[in-house]
């Protein structure tokens, strides 16, 4: 079984990714923000990672590049997911060179295909 990691401090985000990795046939890893998702980061190895931008603890940009510098992970699908808009955000998220980037809020069927594509899933 694929495995997700997905950190976003947001609750309402948290149980929506919660649900639509279940249904995308995927284990899920959840945090709730960038330090804790690092700790478990080598024990969870995920083939995919889903990244809220704007963290409490840890920007998105600085968990991207941790996890791009981990063995074994430096070239997982990573997707962010924002609240921002703003074109100076957007354009920052998209030169990191994620896989994808998702503007909040969006259509959970999106996600899960988005989480089925990028793995290469039914």
């Amino acid at each position: 079984m694929k495995k997700v990691l997905v950190v976003d401090d947001d609750i309402v985000m948290f149980r929506l990714f919660q649900v639509q990795v279940k249904r995308a046939g995927c284990e899920g890893f959840f945090f709730r923000d960038g330090k804790s998702a690092l700790e478990q980061l080598e024990k969870v190895k995920p083939d995919l990672a889903v990244l809220d931008y704007n963290l409490p603890d840890l920007d998105g940009a600085e968990l991207y590049q941790r996890i791009r510098e981990t063995p074994g992970l430096e070239s997982i699908p990573i997707v962010f997911v924002t609240g921002s808009v703003q074109d100076d955000d957007l354009k920052a998220i998209e030169s990191l060179g994620a896989n994808a980037v998702l503007s909040k809020p969006f259509s959970p069927r999106i996600l899960q295909n988005l989480i089925k594509q990028l793995l290469n899933i039914g």
